[in-house]
């Protein structure tokens, strides 16, 4: 029978974005958007940055395109799984509840009481410099 000689680093992969893994989608992008940033998706089906007056209920993850993409261009989105140095604003706690920013287009806040389907996931860590690794999971 195999054995892991390091259950912390299965292998090896030591990053918790590779250790976990992600589901992601590729989808169209309606205006450039820039990665690690919350996306919503529009009637069309496509992608743009969650504004901070958007239908929170309609953000579908955080981007990890890697660089900035134009309209029309290809946009990957981090539906489940993790996603690392994502703006947050506001202090953020690790376990923290987050959903899209009201003050700031793609950025993440703290939530103490989202709506319903306005979660995107939860903080691992406490912000440091106003960026925050995220757990998506918009079936909180």
């Amino acid at each position: 029978m195999p054995m892991i000689n390091q259950p912390h680093a299965a292998y090896g992969y030591t990053g918790l974005d590779t250790v976990v893994g992600q589901t992601t989608v590729d989808l169209e992008a309606s205006a450039a958007v820039t990665s690690k940033r919350a996306v919503t998706i529009g009637t069309n089906g496509k992608v743009a940055l969650a504004a901070t007056d958007s239908t929170a209920s309609l953000v579908l993850g955080i981007a990890s395109n890697g660089s900035t993409v134009s309209t029309g261009d290809v946009v990957r989105v981090v539906t489940y799984g993790v996603v690392t140095s994502v703006p947050c604003d506001g202090a953020v706690a690790a376990g923290s509840i987050l959903k899209r920013s009201v003050t700031t287009t793609g950025s993440v806040a703290a939530t103490a009481s989202p709506a319903a389907g306005e979660a995107i996931g939860f903080a691992l860590a406490a912000s440091a410099s106003n960026l925050c690794t995220v757990f998506v999971c918009k079936s909180l």
